[in-house]
């Protein structure tokens, strides 16, 4: 019994060495099984469980503070430190399903901040270059991304304002200029347009055929 009782101590310190202190005390718990007055292995097994539940209290609470300050990910390396010890934990077990949840969304969240950043610096640069349809589904997709993203809604404004103005009418100026037989005014109205908007292959197929026209 002597022989046993003091391999499984062992075996248990060496399991505590390693950090599975449930597996350590699993050994001196067999060996209290054939000498319930082991003094040693009552005294390895109260200061094992009272480590083990030093860790469970820091760890919670550092990951409670973690979770108050939006560091999820870091608050999850916390509670998988406490499962690494107590893997029975309903709370724990918990706590990481709402947590993995919060990461998850936080990714989506933060790719959405990314892309509609993007989408506003593309819409920016068409804006810079007067290509107004360009700038206008750019800033149309930031808003998507983000509703709230106020910079976009004033350049989205502006852009369908100078579109209307240097687009719209001076096209639509084009079409009766182009119906009464006035295709040089009617080109220089759809050149007005494609040089605003080089997208817009009505107007350019429109300026081509003035072109030949009245040339």
């Amino acid at each position: 019994i002597e022989l046993l009782s003091n391999g499984n101590i062992v075996i248990g310190e060496q399991m505590f060495k390693e950090g599975f202190y449930s597996k350590a005390i699993d050994y001196w718990e067999k060996v209290l099984d054939v000498d319930p007055g082991n003094l040693v292995a009552q005294a390895k097994i109260e200061t094992t469980k009272s480590k083990i539940l030093k860790i469970i209290e820091t760890n919670f609470e550092e990951g409670r503070k973690l979770i108050d300050d939006a560091r999820f990910e870091e608050a999850k390396l916390k509670y998988e430190e406490i499962l690494k010890v107590d893997s029975a934990n309903p709370l724990v077990k918990e706590r990481l399903r709402e947590l993995t949840e919060k990461i998850e969304i936080n990714k989506v969240r933060k790719f959405r901040e990314y892309r509609a950043r993007a989408l506003f610096e593309e819409g920016r640069q068409s804006f810079q270059k007067n290509d107004l349809g360009m700038a206008i589904i750019k800033y149309n997709q930031v808003l998507i991304l983000n509703p709230e993203q106020k910079d976009a809604k004033e350049y989205l404004d502006k852009s369908i304002k100078l579109y209307r103005d240097n687009v719209d009418k001076p096209y639509q100026e084009g079409l009766r200029l182009f119906a009464l037989g006035k295709y040089r005014e009617a080109s220089e109205q759809f050149k007005i347009v494609v040089s605003v908007a080089p997208t817009h292959s009505d107007a350019k197929l429109k300026f081509d055929e003035a072109n030949l026209k009245y040339t």
